[in-house]
């Protein structure tokens, strides 16, 4: 858990938990949330012992110390506690607030380290630590009123913030969903570019063209010339922040994060370049699409979509994507990427997926299974079922031969297979049009990528039918 470590080391909850707790507060009937920051964090807690590892710290005197203290000047004194600037101080107050919350009664999940949970008779308590931010979701007053005790005790007033949470907006809405955004993120992004206006007659209506991945790699021209360094060293810039926003709360920009991403390693032309601005200002002019959480239907089930393509990824690779969350609310999980030379097609690389994702989705099983909450089934949750479009995969699932050309396939098959038969998965047939991972594999554009971002986004309608943000039809 990182509380012995001797280098920089800092406590942060996973961002897809983060998620995964934002969806509970809406899916746990009666649930509140509340963020809540620690005090000066990093001057608690006592450093490893030499005894037991540690080492011993020694600093000059700070400015005005020997004066304050009677001290004489430039010496040299010991570091006995907790402080900023220490490498050790992340991990010695991640040991102290873990001390905390485990007297508390508190368990340490096997899935996250940085989540904890409580659960009795009244309900369940959970808390995601982010360093010293603190996501707490509870459907149980006494639980969180004996915390809310401990805590002031042990560290006075909090700094609560109810709708800010590590750089993320949450916004409860009329019908009890909750959105999630990173306003202020898109605003700095678009303070970048405002000097690099979007070309006139280019579109920004979808983050990619459709067909950008063919001439996204291709080496300079004289048609297509490199951008430049100092175009380089802006793009990388604006692809650091707005891949820390799709990171964290648009997926439909995702893909093409990863795609400009490994562009910025390669030739960067100038067809490059205009394919960032294009992705950046889509993500500031459509600020309006977020994040949305909604209570999952009866009988709706946590759910995993795979797709891939073929050979779009340049040198005969293929981009690749996988997704987890509710049918009709926002993802949970999101990732695009490209498989290393595993498979030369596109059923082949999406068993590749398939099996790939399944690490994720055992994970939050685990987690579903430590707090037994009905809304994620249970004790014993049903098996999750993982959507495809590729009826190769499908097909094969119950195939055991295996031949010198399928030995690597048939190792993927047989660890479906077995989860299959374990019953935490069951793979499902899903149509194109329906598949939420088609926007991770291939750009889309038009009505496919409006109805990809909805169904990514959680813009849902109860009835099933998708949702503009300001909740009218979607066309």
């Amino acid at each position: 858990d990182g509380s012995r470590m001797a280098n920089t080391f800092a406590a942060n909850v996973d961002a897809q938990s983060i998620r995964l707790l934002a969806q509970l507060a809406v899916a746990i009937p009666e649930a509140k949330q509340r963020f809540r920051d620690v005090p000066g964090a990093y001057y608690r807690g006592t450093p490893v012992p030499v005894s037991e590892g540690g080492r011993k710290i020694y600093c000059r005197v700070p400015p005005g110390w020997d004066e304050l203290y009677d001290i004489p000047p430039n010496s040299v004194i010991e570091v006995v506690g907790n402080m900023p600037g220490l490498r050790e101080a992340g991990a010695t107050w991640a040991r102290e607030y873990s001390k905390f919350m485990r007297a508390l009664g508190m368990t340490q999940s096997v899935a996250d380290r940085r989540i904890y949970f409580k659960t009795d008779a009244s309900g369940v308590l959970l808390v995601g630590v982010h360093v010293d931010d603190n996501f707490q979701v509870s459907n149980s007053s006494s639980l969180a009123s004996q915390f809310d005790a401990a805590w002031t005790k042990a560290y006075g007033a909090a700094d609560d913030d109810d709708t800010t949470f590590c750089g993320t907006l949450y916004t409860n809405l009329p019908d009890g969903s909750r959105q999630l955004s990173m306003d202020s993120s898109i605003d700095d992004l678009g303070v970048i570019l405002q000097q690099h206006p979007q070309l006139p007659g280019r579109q920004c209506a979808s983050p990619m063209d459709d067909k950008a991945l063919s001439f996204l790699y291709l080496e300079p021209t004289d048609d297509n010339p490199g951008a430049g360094i100092q175009k380089h060293g802006t793009a990388r810039a604006i692809v650091g922040v707005g891949g820390w926003i799709c990171s964290h709360t648009r997926p439909d920009g995702y893909l093409a994060f990863i795609a400009l991403s490994r562009a910025l390693g390669g030739a960067f032309s100038l067809y490059a370049w205009n394919a960032v601005l294009r992705w950046a200002w889509y993500l500031v002019r459509s600020k309006e699409y977020r994040l949305t959480y909604r209570t999952p239907a009866a009988g709706q089930r946590l759910s995993a979509w795979v797709d891939s393509s073929s050979g779009n990824a340049g040198d005969g690779e293929s981009f690749g994507g996988v997704v987890t969350g509710w049918p009709g609310s926002g993802l949970i999980g999101w990732n695009s990427f490209v498989p290393k030379n595993l498979t030369d097609s596109s059923w082949g690389a999406e068993l590749v997926l398939a099996s790939t994702c399944l690490k994720g989705i055992l994970g939050l099983r685990i987690q579903f299974r430590e707090l037994a909450l009905e809304s994620a089934g249970g004790e014993h949750p049903p098996p999750t079922p993982v959507f495809m479009d590729a009826n190769a995969v499908l097909l094969g699932i119950d195939s055991e031969k295996v031949n010198r050309g399928t030995k690597y396939l048939a190792a993927k098959y047989a660890m479906l297979r077995d989860a299959q038969t374990a019953r935490a998965i069951v793979l499902d047939k899903v149509s194109t049009q329906a598949n939420t991972a088609d926007g991770m594999s291939k750009p889309l554009v038009g009505l496919a990528f409006r109805q990809s971002r909805a169904r990514m986004l959680g813009h849902v309608g109860a009835d099933g039918n998708l949702l503009q943000p300001d909740g009218s039809p979607l066309v």
